[in-house]
């Protein structure tokens, strides 16, 4: 996975290029990396979506998060109320 980065402008990620960077999305409140991806918060939804790479596309793939976290192969995900945390295989 690309270096990523987090601006009050968008979130950008590396492109192998020294000082290169290519914004992928707009502004976000929170980003987080997996071994094979990049995950943010919509500012709009609070939803938490997945950037595919190669397609160059987010899809939403939960409910508004309050947060969450990739440890390895897994993505936890503590929902807006905090009243439940979730575990999805990577």
């Amino acid at each position: 996975m690309a270096t990523t980065g987090l601006w009050t402008i968008g979130t950008a990620v590396g492109s192998g290029t020294p000082g290169v960077w290519h914004q992928v999305r707009g502004t976000t409140e929170r980003i987080c990396t997996s071994p094979t991806t990049l995950y943010a918060t919509d500012t709009t939804s609070g939803k938490l979506p997945e950037y595919n790479r190669s397609k160059k596309t987010w899809t939403d793939i939960g409910d508004p998060v309050d947060s969450f976290v990739s440890i390895k192969d897994r993505l936890y995900a503590v929902n807006a109320d905090r009243s439940n945390v979730s575990a999805a295989d990577l």
